[in-house]
């Protein structure tokens, strides 16, 4: 009799083990489902780190480091976003630039997004970056402007489900790692690489839905320079996604210089309930507020700063960026 019941023992064991497993799927159902979760994800919360690095020839540098908390409502309609930046410019001629700030972003809407900025110290301190300029904008919720009559430009901060369901949509998986646990629950890992034709088909679908123009060859071009590696982290129940990590190969950018990039985005408390209050003492941006000039900004010709086109008021920040020792973000002119 004793001997009958270990192995009845151990097979009772063995089943209960069993039927605890969850059924293994084939990573392309796990990334069809990924994209089925991510259209029907209503909230979340966010952490993401990042790092650029940033290379043109005659020794000039840039680094940046990021880290992001957010919180994405309405299914991805609403998103508000704390950013802390830690940048670094040197540049054989002038030295180096140290860059510490936080800012505050919330879209309440497509063309809806506001800006706080919490802290910003550059160091050296000149030209725009002197504490009184910095101090005119910082302390204050501002509306930022469309762009050319488009929508702000904000989606580079929020990781919203389009964000999310193209990490299904523009893989291949490398390497199927198994169920793992992440934050107690188990989930499918993959070693992952970009694939350029799937994110060629991504952004023309994208485009369509839209209604904007896709300039096929311009695109291609582009997204042919992309390499990347990863990594995705799906929850085997739910199949929304933990985490997913971007290491990009240095890609050149319009002939001027190499940018290397880096993500980690760690995502959580999905469908919990949560809301986003926009500011309502609000003000609306211009460039000009970082020229020391009180309204209603005494202009050549006269006028308030809406007198001046949009692309002239960023060519005299531009300079005035110049003029303190930090190159503007390079333009395709």
């Amino acid at each position: 009799m004793r001997r009958l019941l270990i192995p009845i023992a151990c097979f009772t064991l063995v089943s209960c083990v069993g039927a605890d497993r969850k059924p293994s799927l084939s990573p392309e159902e796990v990334l069809q489902r990924t994209v089925v979760a991510s259209r029907q994800m209503e909230t979340a919360r966010y952490t993401a780190t990042g790092r650029l690095e940033w290379t043109e020839e005659g020794g000039r540098t840039a680094s940046v480091d990021l880290r992001m908390e957010g919180v994405l409502t309405d299914f991805g309609a609403q998103s508000q976003v704390m950013v802390d930046v830690d940048a670094r410019v040197t540049d054989p001629e002038k030295g180096d630039t140290d860059i510490d700030g936080t800012l505050e972003l919330i879209a309440a809407s497509d063309r809806e997004v506001y800006l706080f900025l919490h802290a910003l110290a550059v160091q050296p301190a000149t030209g725009m970056f002197l504490p009184d300029r910095i101090g005119q904008f910082a302390g204050k919720w501002w509306l930022l402007p469309a762009q050319g009559g488009g929508t702000p430009s904000e989606d580079a901060l929020t990781p919203d489900p389009r964000l999310l369901q193209a990490q299904a949509q523009v893989i291949s998986i490398e390497e199927d790692r198994g169920l793992q646990s992440v934050r107690g629950r188990d989930a499918y890992v993959y070693d992952i690489v970009l694939d350029q034709e799937k994110l060629l088909t991504y952004l023309r679908e994208l485009a369509a839905v839209h209604g904007g123009t896709f300039d096929e060859e311009n695109v291609r071009a582009f997204v042919t320079k992309l390499h990347a590696s990863g990594e995705l982290a799906v929850d085997a129940e739910t199949f929304v996604i933990h985490r997913f990590v971007w290491e990009f190969e240095p890609v050149s950018v319009l002939d001027r210089g190499e940018l290397r990039a880096r993500f980690d985005v760690q995502v959580r408390d999905h469908g919990w309930e949560m809301t986003i209050t926009p500011p309502t003492d609000v003000l609306l941006f211009s460039p000009m507020v970082f020229l020391s000039m009180p309204p209603p900004y005494d202009l050549p010709g006269g006028g308030g700063s809406e007198a001046l086109p949009l692309e002239e008021q960023e060519e005299m920040i531009r300079k005035l960026v110049e003029e303190g020792g930090i190159a503007y973000p390079p333009v395709s002119r």
